[in-house]
Order: C-alpha cells, then sequence, then structure tokens
C-alpha cells in the first residue's frame, strides 16, 4: 500500500520548500492536504509528482483538463496572499484538490466547475474528507450568473491568454485574482487586485500550465 504521507511530506520538502514557496500557511495545507483524496483510481499513484496531472480520461465531459502540479498550486494560493477572513472562488475546481486547499486557508470558498462528473467527484469527495467551507458551484468558468460574490480571492486553475474580465468584476474591493497569464512569449504567475482607481497587476514569476479552454475558447487569437 503506498504511503502517502511520506510522499505528501517528500513533497513539501523537495518540490515546495526549495521553489520559492515560503508562506508557513501555505506549506501546512499541503502538508495536510491528502491530494490522493481528490484524484480518481488511476491517478491517486501519481497525486504527488511534480506534474499536471490530466482528469480527461476519467471524466469525458471535462476534455483537456487537469489537476495542476503542487508547485504551480502552492505558487498561485500564495501570491492571492489567502487569509482566513477571506471569502474566495476556486475557478476550475476540476476533482476538488486546489478547493480543498483553498479551505485550509480562506474562511469560506465556492468552488466554480462546468464539468457535472468532476463537480459531483469533488463534492463527494469534499464531504468524505469533511471540508466544510466549500461549496460547488455549477456553471460557466467565466462566473457568469454567478452569485455568491464578490469575492476576496479568486484562483484560476489553469492558463488565460489575458486578465478575465468576467472574474475581475467578481473581485470585492482589495481583492485579488491569481492566474497564469499564457502569451506566445512568456507564461507568468500573475497577481490582479481591484484597487479605488483600478486594477493593479503583478508580475510573480515564470511558470506555466495547461490552458482553460473557457477563456480561450471565447476571446480567440492574440496577436
Amino acid at each position: 500500500m503506498a504511503d502517502y504521507a511520506a510522499q505528501r511530506e517528500t513533497m513539501v520538502a523537495s518540490q515546495l520548500r526549495p521553489n520559492r514557496v515560503t508562506s508557513p500557511d501555505v506549506l501546512r495545507v499541503f502538508s495536510k492536504t491528502p491530494r490522493e483524496a481528490y484524484l480518481p483510481s488511476p491517478l491517486k499513484s501519481l497525486a504527488y509528482m511534480d506534474d499536471h496531472l490530466a482528469l480527461s480520461p476519467g471524466f469525458p465531459d471535462a476534455p483537456g483538463r487537469y489537476c495542476l502540479s503542487p508547485m504551480t498550486q502552492a505558487w498561485l494560493l500564495q501570491a492571492a496572499r489567502v487569509s482566513k477572513a477571506d471569502a474566495a472562488l476556486d475557478v476550475g475546481a476540476g476533482a476538488g484538490c486546489s478547493a480543498a486547499l483553498l479551505a485550509g486557508l480562506a474562511g469560506r470558498v465556492d468552488a466554480l466547475e462546468e464539468s457535472d462528473s468532476l463537480a459531483k467527484f469533488a463534492e463527494d469527495a469534499l464531504a468524505a474528507e469533511s471540508i466544510s467551507n466549500v461549496a460547488i458551484r455549477r456553471g460557466p468558468l467565466t462566473g457568469a450568473d454567478l452569485a455568491g460574490g464578490p469575492y476576496d480571492v479568486i484562483i484560476v486553475n489553469g492558463a488565460v491568454p489575458r486578465p478575465p474580465e468576467s472574474l475581475l468584476a467578481l473581485l470585492a474591493l482589495n481583492g485579488r485574482l491569481a492566474c497564469i497569464l499564457a502569451k506566445p512569449d512568456e507564461n507568468r504567475v500573475m497577481v490582479f487586485e481591484k484597487v479605488k482607481t483600478g486594477v493593479r497587476q503583478s508580475v510573480i514569476w515564470d511558470a506555466s500550465a495547461p490552458p482553460l479552454k473557457a477563456f480561450s475558447e471565447k476571446i480567440g487569437f492574440i496577436f
């Protein structure tokens, strides 16, 4: 039987700590969250790999969807500066791992998922782990018609080609949206913060992730 606790400890020590993950709170939730609980059986043995895991084979209505690598998830959470006072939105919640991590940092979490099968899997997995401060929201990842905001934190689980305006509109004043911005010549973790004068952006560092088609299909090509 796989020793997932030992694998989790190794992941934190060898993947996160040496790669600029310094937030004690982020390291804490990664140390305690069983990633394998939020993956279908064929992927459980890969839960602590430093790689994005394709969810599509087990969820036919979710083509091109992934569970992001631990390091990428950690960078997004750290960049968003999540606190227990925050209401958070997890966009592209997938099988629930990102929502579970966010639940350990924020006061409450809405986990937005457009795939019915992924949403059901995530809902069951979160319930099995007795996580009570996450609500699964079914609907377009763009946030169209989403009730529950405004949000202090929004995490986007995948790469987008430009700042998602529909999600920025859901931010509270001083709220932060963390995503991976993917352009032809650069891929970076970015934070967009809503301030009184507009939206302030910060570049964190280079990173890559699979694209979220919900955004790329709607906005077309970037020149």
